[in-house]
């Protein structure tokens, strides 16, 4: 997405072709509700590509977490609190005979971090890849291969501008908090400068945070309103399976719900992931004119590949 020749070419008579919709979101800034359909549009147009990469993800970060319960803890323990979730708490009888909840040991909370890292770290990949997928919608129907040929080159500066927008963000939460959220919205476009513009590294991070500035509260309050609604309909499947697979029976339901639970929500990450990227998208539209740049080659009619 930068000045001179169209990266979209496009077929000669395209009937979806128009200087105002030629892809898959409207050349002009976005609503809310158009995000959350063009990203859905995005994640569905890149499914070949973004679904097995969020299912790596989540499967991945499950079996990482259940890993390191195994071996600073044990299972068994560990399925009792609802294998780190929250979504259990067992409760136990005190000196009075009161019912009060049992304190999960201090150890569970490390499978909780190896989780968040793999799946953090996951998904700001996953958010790079489906940032190339939305780069490749605004003039047309993205091809993957075409996706894939953006992507040459730029998986190793991706894995790595995404591990230090996520340490970058975790020391900030580990502070106090505030400076996480901050580093997290600054940062939340640093891998598609990766994937779209062609940065690396600290290029990557200043892109994002340049991009950012002076619009971090509504990205912040965009990104909380989406990940609720995304996040409310990714537990509904990853609930059932945790009612159908009941963790405390044994090892194995264990490690299969868990394995089923990151498959879900891997596959519904690829939503998330679009929903970024439309942001990333919707940002440049406001901030650069980049809607209007794109409005100029689409009303130029067929592009030359």
């Amino acid at each position: 997405m930068t000045s001179g020749p169209s990266p979209y070419p496009h077929p000669a008579g395209d009937p979806r072709w128009s200087n105002s919709w030629p892809g898959l979101y409207p050349l002009r800034p976005l609503t809310v509700g158009e995000i959350l359909g063009s990203g859905l549009k995005v994640a569905a147009a890149g499914a070949s590509l973004l679904l097995p990469i969020g299912i790596a993800v989540g499967v991945l970060s499950r079996w990482v977490q259940l890993g390191v319960a195994a071996w600073v803890g044990d299972l068994t323990t560990y399925a009792r609190f609802g294998a780190g979730s929250g979504l259990s708490m067992p409760t136990t009888t005190d000196a009075a005979g009161r019912v009060v909840p049992e304190i999960p040991p201090l150890w569970t909370y490390v499978p909780l971090l190896a989780l968040s890292v793999v799946a953090g770290v996951g998904a700001l990949i996953l958010n790079g890849v489906a940032g190339s997928v939305a780069a490749e919608a605004g003039l047309r129907r993205p091809a993957i291969g075409a996706v894939k040929a953006r992507l040459a080159g730029r998986w190793g500066a991706l894995g790595v501008v995404a591990l230090a927008a996520f340490g970058i963000t975790l020391v900030g939460f580990v502070l106090l908090v505030i400076p996480g959220i901050i580093a997290q919205v600054t940062l939340m476009f640093a891998v598609m400068a990766v994937t779209v513009e062609g940065l690396s590294g600290g290029d990557a991070l200043r892109r994002s945070a340049d991009l950012t500035r002076g619009r971090r509260w509504p990205l912040f309050w965009k990104t909380i309103l989406i990940s609720l609604i995304v996040g409310a309909i990714g537990i509904v499947p990853t609930l059932l399976v945790g009612g159908l697979l009941d963790p405390t029976a044994s090892l194995t339901n264990l490690w299969i719900g868990g394995t089923l639970e990151g498959a879900i929500s891997g596959a519904v990450s690829i939503w998330s992931a679009g929903v970024v990227a439309m942001l990333y998208v919707d940002t440049r539209f406001r901030a650069e004119g980049l809607d209007d740049q794109l409005r100029g080659w689409a009303s130029r009619g067929p592009l030359e590949k």
